[in-house]
């Protein structure tokens, strides 16, 4: 399976976007998390956002 991610950092001077797809054999699940427009510690939520995930889909997929 073939995928890509982009993001764009716009007119702010740091991109606090944050993207994560992991791969169980034939599946793969995208999970994507906004940097909350350039609030204080946007960058910080978004990278936690996607951290927690991999527990999610753990060895049930």
């Amino acid at each position: 399976m073939k995928y890509a991610a982009k993001t764009i950092t716009g007119i702010r001077k740091q991109n606090q976007d944050a993207v994560f797809i992991p791969e169980r054999g034939m599946i793969a699940i995208a999970a994507v998390a906004d940097g909350m427009g350039g609030h204080n510690a946007g960058d910080i939520a978004s990278a936690l956002a996607i951290k927690t995930r991999p527990e999610l889909f753990g060895s049930g997929l």
